[in-house]
């Protein structure tokens, strides 16, 4: 049952995550500006946010990172 709904949360979702077009991984986010990119950062479930230290965490097979953004 729990595998179902994660699989068919996955499906939902598969196209706002990682896109691979020739040989490379892309890692789609908003950039309109640095305040959007930073909330569209927040908004991906990989990602851990620490809003105290203004830092974005991520770690995953594709990426592994810090961000540090100053508001």
């Amino acid at each position: 049952m729990i595998l179902k709904r994660i699989t068919k949360w996955i499906n939902k979702f598969k196209k706002y995550f990682f896109y691979y077009r020739d040989g490379f991984f892309e890692f789609p986010y908003l950039c309109n500006t640095p305040e959007l990119m930073v909330q569209s950062l927040i908004g991906m479930p990989f990602n851990k946010h620490n809003k105290e230290l203004q830092t974005i965490y991520s770690k995953n097979p594709f990426l592994e990172g810090v961000l540090h953004y100053h508001v």
